[in-house]
């Protein structure tokens, strides 16, 4: 259940269990920012309403057509038991058109451990069997916009979708606008009706405001734990899920560790560790391979084993002219049996290398169970990879 679609309101839950999309890199404006005031919007012939969801941060206003028609519920006051959270179906929308409707569903995630919006907009547009043509995201991951087509029976697109998803501390906030598309649509009548529903959405978007004038973010989802990389200084957001197990990334040189740990009930459930060396040239994969692994069966007591998911390693397409690779290992428990996976990144540049891993003990399914228990461990992997991509020449 991912809330992609016409459904009525529902609410479902996203359970634990013991044991990811690739991002696009798909640039660009996806709904023009347009920003009215009430006398604006009544010249246009457009109202303010607002959605009550409940909870003070997904209280927002924003302006809609007056023939356009809206309800929403208040979310459930009890927490989301120990699942790792519930996905509700809150809101609808449905925007007039010339010969048809734009129809809008708000769906709220309501997340035991917080993380990247950008993340599970990706997973539920995909999911759902969408191709994303164009991304727009914050730099922190907790705002992103996605336009993205439905292919019918015959590969030929038959509905348009924009999809706007924003981080609220433990909620993530999504909101899907599905528009049909003609079948004797041709390319170019498909750029047009794109175009067309951009246009249309970005006063509904480009203008909602939150009452608690807090913006967009983790909030009291996380910890800022302070990192100083190559001499820049930043704040790293942490999902509360981990613990914070030392952090030399304080300015000081050398050899510098950050270690994270997500461990409940004594599994390890997400393990994120980085380390920073010095080295004037750059070492040698199988190297920097042999430390990472040496370093997880260390902290994992050595009750686990590495078998690579693939043999070639990648280039990072976003650094051009950084050294960087990345690999994923399949980890077995001792019988022999599917224990999770580990992702490395390893990049080197300016005569500093970086080691960064990250464990989940969840396998990387395509399931919205394991989208969420990985969701803290590879929120936290994205936002340092730009960190250093950002510190690094």
């Amino acid at each position: 259940m991912i809330g992609i679609g016409k459904a009525g309101f529902v609410i479902g839950l996203f359970c634990a269990a013991s044991a990811s999309v690739a991002l696009a890199d798909l640039r660009g404006d996806v709904v023009p920012p347009v920003r009215w005031n009430d006398k604006q919007a009544a010249e246009q012939r457009w109202t303010p309403v607002e959605f009550d969801l409940g909870p003070p941060n997904l209280i927002f206003r924003t302006y809609l057509p007056k023939d356009a028609t809206t309800e929403s519920i208040h979310l459930p006051d009890q927490p989301a038991s120990e699942n790792l959270g519930r996905m509700i179906i809150a809101g609808k929308y449905t925007i007039p058109v010339p010969g048809e409707v734009i129809d809008g569903s708000i769906v709220a995630y309501e997340l035991r451990y917080t993380g990247s919006a950008q993340r599970l907009c990706v997973f539920a547009v995909t999911s759902a069997g969408y191709g994303m043509r164009a991304v727009d995201a914050a730099a922190d991951g907790t705002h992103t916009q996605i336009l993205s087509f439905r292919p019918g029976p015959d590969g030929t697109p038959n509905e348009i979708a924009f999809s706007d998803c924003r981080t609220r501390g433990h909620t993530i906030l999504a909101q899907h606008f599905l528009r049909p598309i003609p079948a004797e649509a041709t390319l170019d009548d498909l750029e047009v009706l794109a175009k067309d529903t951009a246009e249309r959405l970005a006063p509904v978007i480009g203008n909602i405001r939150f009452t608690d004038g807090r913006a967009d973010g983790y909030a009291e989802a996380a910890e800022m734990v302070p990192l100083v990389i190559n001499g820049t200084r930043s704040e790293l957001p942490v999902p509360t899920a981990f613990e914070v197990v030392f952090n030399d990334f304080d300015g000081r040189t050398g050899l510098k560790e950050l270690y994270l740990l997500h461990q409940p009930d004594k599994i390890v459930r997400n393990l994120v560790w980085m380390v920073s060396s010095p080295a004037p040239t750059e070492p040698p994969i199988e190297a920097s391979l042999e430390l990472l692994t040496q370093q997880f069966m260390l902290q994992t007591n050595d009750v686990l084993s590495l078998e690579p998911a693939s043999q070639v390693t990648t280039s990072m397409p976003d650094w051009a002219s950084v050294a960087a690779k990345t690999i994923r290992y399949d980890v077995k428990d001792k019988d022999g049996q599917q224990a999770g996976t580990l992702d490395a990144v390893i990049v080197w540049n300016d005569g500093q290398a970086y080691v960064m891993s990250w464990f989940s003990n969840y396998g990387d399914d395509g399931s919205a169970n394991a989208m969420t228990s990985r969701l803290p461990g590879q929120t936290v992997v994205d936002l340092l990879t730009r960190k250093i991509q950002a510190a690094t020449p």
